[in-house]
């Protein structure tokens, strides 16, 4: 899958569905990353180099990790080699180099530290959540929870991602995240000024993906871990949410509690459980590993 940027005056430029590319690439343009960093095969180098000439960018190769190779694009070169130089060293984190704000490049670092080494580490929604007032009425600009790259740290990720990809076929769920970090809390300000830019650029430069993302990153979720979902269309009645459906994207849930989502219509969230409901009738109550975040 491909996107054609659309420049003003130009001829699009097309630009493949590589991780969250094209969404960088937007956010570049709306002057607010200094650095795009991507991950590419030796075959895929003239692919950058057509992207740098038709985009006006520079260029650096600054890693490897085995065959793929680290490449970062920028307007200033200069920028990139501050980039990578972050990037490159062992306890740091690039983030504040590539545009990300400067709190939730820390609390991303904090989070990483604590549990690079544990598969089993709650997924950082979790720690967002926690620092976060409230989880209804989130911004929709800070739903990071399509946003896959660098949480699914389990051995079984990559079969788990193309279950994901196969339940949404026809849905690029790498498009599904307006911001390329995750917000130190879902109310975060600086984070919601830097959305507001790529999503005004986004507007003009990938209109089809602007609409895609309206409808699916507004939807209260229903969450388990970064595979584990359901994001369910409907309205508030009250402090309960009535819902129609699971809507897209689909998460990749196991045959009972799809099955309880099907039956229920009705959310009742707490600080500490998550009860889905038929009418009157209780269908299952979720401790603390779920969430019930309300995007909108």
């Amino acid at each position: 899958m491909s996107y054609r940027l659309r420049l003003p005056g130009r001829e699009p430029v097309e630009v493949p569905s590589w991780g969250n590319l094209a969404i960088e690439l937007v956010a570049e343009r709306a002057g607010v990353k200094p650095a795009v960093q991507a991950w590419i095969d030796e075959s895929d180098r003239p692919v950058i180099a057509r992207l740098a000439r038709e985009l006006d960018l520079a260029t650096l190769e600054h890693a490897r990790n085995g065959e793929r190779i680290g490449v970062m694009l920028g307007k200033r070169p200069g920028d990139l080699e501050l980039a990578a130089g972050e990037w490159a060293k062992p306890d740091s984190n690039p983030g504040v180099a590539l545009g990300y704000p400067d709190c939730c490049s820390t609390a991303y670092k904090l989070w990483h530290h604590s549990n690079q080494h544990d598969a089993s580490y709650p997924d950082i929604v979790f720690t967002v959540a926690e620092k976060t007032t409230g989880l209804r009425g989130l911004p929709a600009a800070l739903n990071d929870l399509f946003y896959f790259f660098s949480r699914n740290r389990s051995p079984d990720a990559e079969p788990r991602r193309r279950r994901l990809e196969q339940l949404n076929a026809g849905l690029d769920l790498n498009g599904l995240n307006l911001i390329g970090w995750h917000p130190c809390s879902y109310r975060c300000k600086n984070s919601l000024a830097v959305a507001a830019k790529i999503r005004a650029a986004l507007e003009t430069l990938l209109p089809e993906l602007a609409a895609v993302q309206r409808l699916c990153l507004s939807r209260p979720v229903l969450f388990w871990d970064w595979d584990r979902f359901a994001a369910l269309k409907g309205a508030w009645r009250g402090e309960d949410f009535f819902y129609e459906k699971v809507a897209p994207p689909f998460g990749a849930l196991d045959a009972k509690t799809s099955d309880i989502l099907r039956r229920g219509d009705r959310i009742k969230a707490s600080e500490k459980t998550v009860e889905v409901l038929k009418g009157d009738e209780s269908l299952a109550v979720y401790g603390r590993g779920a969430l019930f975040l309300d995007f909108q």
